[in-house]
């Protein structure tokens, strides 16, 4: 059973993620000023340092360049916990979309009648599970419009499910399928779906073998019933196991915001520079210039300056006085 949490306990692990972030960009930026430092030396102080020495690529380095691709490759790992993971709830008119709504959210925020057609904007609520918010959108029932409003509202289902992270199609287990029913399903068929099979509290008018004919091999298909609450816990089990990378993004060091995504890709750049020019041969001012370049940008996200910490390691590594 997945566990619900506040907002308040939401922020608490976000804050948690960057705070992982915080010691692992601090370690990176001591990486790169061990490296730099050794770069430094070379310029200011050759006649310490061998000639093979000077052309070998720092381990640290190398090490660098790696933090950092594990770091960016987080970013997408971390999306659920900063925007949250949005999930689009469709089906055809009258199977359930608003008793859903209002049952995972514990309270109504959608017009529930046995009148098909109720819905006709998007109604959205966010939940949280596991820290992670469920940003719920229960919508217009797909089907031929019978005029100008639900056409619109039609069409604005079509474009929120573009942009879902995960589509629950419901389905009426009480009543016969439809051509309607095998539509919604097929234009889905790509995207990341779990099938909510209603009002299993009723006699059932199909058995699930029958939708799986129709799905994609492993997606799951959970038997519920909005009315009375069964099988709830079992489909918001299915919505956080449903391909959002959630176990990557426990307990490690995270991006969770653009600006230092872009800051580390900047990052990785010059670290790359710095090690082509190394490999190349090139006067050591070259790949220090892009380490500096890397630092400066590591800069953006710590806010903290690298000269003095530079100095202090050159002069403690090769025992010169200032």
């Amino acid at each position: 059973m997945v566990a619900a949490k506040t907002p308040q306990a939401y922020a608490m692990g976000l804050a948690q993620l960057k705070g992982g972030l915080s010691k692992e960009i601090e370690n990176l930026r001591l990486l790169l000023i061990d490296a730099l430092a050794l770069l430094e030396a070379n310029i200011d102080f050759t006649e310490d340092i061998s000639s093979r020495e000077s052309s070998e690529i720092p381990p640290q380095i190398n090490v660098a360049a790696e933090r950092v691709q594990s770091l960016l490759s987080s970013y997408n790992a971390a999306k659920p916990y900063t925007e949250g993971v949005n999930v689009v709830i469709t089906g055809k008119p009258n199977v359930g979309k608003s008793s859903l709504l209002n049952a995972l959210a514990g309270k109504k925020k959608a017009i529930v009648t046995d009148i098909p057609g109720t819905t006709r904007d998007l109604i959205m609520e966010t939940i949280y599970l596991n820290g992670v918010p469920l940003n719920l959108v229960d919508t217009a029932g797909i089907r031929k419009p019978s005029n100008a409003i639900e056409k619109e509202g039609i069409k604005l289902v079509w474009e929120r499910l573009d942009h879902a992270d995960i589509v629950v199609i419901m389905l009426d287990g009480s009543s016969p399928l439809t051509d309607e029913d095998r539509g919604i399903i097929n234009k889905n068929k790509d995207a990341n779906f779990i099938v909510a099979i209603n009002k299993s509290d009723l006699p059932a008018c199909w058995e699930i073998k029958t939708i799986r004919k129709l799905i994609p091999q492993g997606r799951k298909i959970i038997n519920i019933s909005a009315k009375f609450g069964t099988g709830l816990e079992d489909l918001k089990d299915a919505v956080m196991q449903s391909g959002c990378n959630l176990d990557e993004a426990k307990g490690g060091a995270m991006i969770t915001n653009l600006r230092h995504k872009q800051a580390l890709e900047k990052t990785g750049k010059n670290i790359q520079a710095a090690k082509e020019a190394i490999a190349r041969g090139d006067s050591p001012e070259i790949p220090a210039f892009e380490l500096r370049e890397a630092l400066d940008n590591l800069d953006e996200i710590t806010g903290k300056k690298i000269d003095d910490e530079v100095l202090d390691k050159i002069f403690a590594s090769f025992c010169i006085g200032k």
